[in-house]
C-alpha cells in the first residue's frame, strides 16, 4: 500500500524590513522566541504563524507599542505565505499551555485575544520550497500587497 502524503494547511508569516534580506538570502524562516517566558528562549523557538493573511488584521504585530516592557519592531511590511504538512503546526495557546505555562498563553495573546486560534506556531525552520508567495504590504491608500524584490 502507497505511503499517505501529509495533509497541509496553507499559512502566513509576517515579518519586516530589518529581517527580509537574511530570510531571503538563508531561503529559511527562521525560528524565534517562544514567548513561553519572560526569559527569552526558555521553551523551544518557533516559526511565528497566522491563519490570517490579511495584513490589517495583524495587530500584534504592528510597531512602536510596548509589550512586556519591550518596544515592538512593525512586522507587517512582508508576508511570507506556506503551506506546511499540519501536523507539524500547532495553535499557540494550546501548544504553551501543555508547555506548562498557561499563564504566559493568556498573558501574550495581546491582540489577538479576540480570535486566538489565529496564531500558531511551528517548532523548525520553514524551508523556501515551502513558500507560496512572498508579498511586500504597500501602506498606501488603495492598501494592496505588491512583490518583494528577490
Amino acid at each position: 500500500m502507497a505511503k499517505k502524503a501529509p495533509q497541509t494547511i496553507t499559512l502566513y508569516h509576517f515579518t519586516g524590513a530589518v529581517h527580509i534580506g537574511n530570510i531571503l538570502s538563508d531561503s529559511h524562516l527562521r525560528p524565534s522566541n517562544s514567548n513561553l517566558s519572560r526569559q527569552p528562549h526558555a521553551g523551544p523557538d518557533v516559526v511565528w504563524l497566522t491563519s490570517s493573511g490579511d495584513y490589517n488584521e495583524q495587530g500584534g504585530l504592528r510597531g512602536g507599542r510596548r509589550i512586556a516592557g519591550l518596544r515592538t519592531a512593525d512586522k507587517r511590511e512582508f508576508r511570507f505565505t506556506v503551506e506546511l504538512p499540519r501536523n507539524e503546526v500547532h495553535h499557540w495557546i494550546g501548544w504553551a499551555k501543555k508547555r506548562h505555562r498557561p499563564e504566559m498563553a493568556d498573558y501574550l495573546v495581546g491582540d489577538y485575544r479576540k480570535q486566538p486560534t489565529r496564531l500558531l506556531v511551528i517548532e523548525r525552520p520553514v524551508y523556501g520550497d515551502e513558500w507560496r508567495a512572498v508579498e511586500r504590504w504597500d501602506e498606501t491608500p488603495a492598501a494592496r500587497p505588491i512583490e518583494a524584490d528577490p
